[in-house]
């Protein structure tokens, strides 16, 4: 499935860290990519702010508001070395590090081609950052690293309370693909510990779509179902259901189907094998950052394809 690429840094985890100069230690100007109220993504710049005359390497950091569990390890912080080429518009990741607090806990070494990232995707907003000092001049810079970036983040977090909105686009859950259909693509919150599942679970559904489609309160991209999995009855049951345009909730429904075994095949069918299974499709990444994160990543896909 095209999606892997969308998620793989998350699932790049690998063996015991080495003794490098980790990107925690570094003192160099970090700014601010982009946020949500769950990460912040901050991009190293050249000193001095000007745009770089070369091919550019620069960390890359992600910081989550809770930690999160990917392969054997639980991290809070992610920086990926990355070399953007401004005159091609490429980047290219050369090294993943993965942090608890300020503990490196992982770090491997990637060896890809370089590529464009796709359009509005951090990745993209960070290879503006880095290329064109003019782009969100608003956002912070932080010239002295990311260990005075961290103790400020958390110390903001700590201040705000988690969402209580109800809304399935705020939810912080691990959201694994189902399916794929050329013009949308599923997705279904799965188990945060990837067990097998032996009691009814409940868990969103989310179908993006390409192209907006018609609904009861005007045009939708995304749907949300809060679904109870049964899977020792292999059944499904629909309670809940939420259109978005974008990231505005436009229709809100409550359902009262029974409980029924999904058509083969379906996505709703691979929402259940990929809810009660672990192993089912376990080449799909599990992507940590929620839905709106996902929402976003996806967004950047479809464009990419026009």
């Amino acid at each position: 499935m095209r999606l892997l690429a969308l998620t793989a840094a998350v699932c790049a985890l690998a063996g015991p860290a080495s003794a490098q100069v980790f990107a925690i230690d570094q003192r160099v100007p970090l700014k601010v990519v982009g946020d949500t109220d769950e990460f912040v993504t901050l991009a190293q710049i050249p000193a001095g702010g000007q745009a770089p005359g070369a091919p550019f390497d620069s960390w890359v950091w992600t910081f989550m508001r809770e930690p999160q569990l990917s392969g054997v390890a639980r991290f809070d912080a992610s920086a990926v070395l990355t070399r953007f080429d401004c005159r091609a518009g490429t980047r290219q990741r050369l090294r993943y590090e993965f942090y608890i607090s300020e503990v490196a806990v992982n770090d491997t070494a990637h060896s890809e081609a370089p590529a464009r990232p796709v359009a509005g995707s951090p990745e993209a907003a960070a290879l503006r950052t880095v290329c064109e000092p003019g782009f969100n001049p608003t956002l912070t810079v932080y010239p002295a690293g990311a260990r005075g970036v961290r103790r400020q983040v958390q110390q903001f977090w700590a201040g705000v309370a988690p969402d209580t909105s109800g809304w399935a686009l705020d939810r912080r859950a691990p959201l694994k693909p189902t399916a794929e259909t050329g013009e949308a693509l599923g997705f279904v919150e799965v188990p945060a510990d990837s067990r097998a599942l032996s009691v009814p679970f409940e868990a969103w559904t989310w179908t993006f779509t390409k192209r907006m489609r018609p609904g009861p309160d005007g045009l939708w991209n995304g749907a949300a179902t809060l679904t109870r999995f049964d899977c020792s009855a292999g059944t499904l049951r629909p309670l809940r259901m939420q259109f978005y345009q974008g990231e505005t909730l436009i229709h809100e429904l409550e359902t009262s189907d029974s409980a029924t075994v999904p058509a083969a095949g379906s996505m709703d069918d691979f929402a259940l094998k990929t809810v009660c299974d672990p192993a089912f499709q376990a080449n799909m990444p599990i992507d940590t950052r929620g839905a709106r994160a996902v929402r976003t990543s996806v967004s950047g896909y479809f464009a990419s394809l026009r």
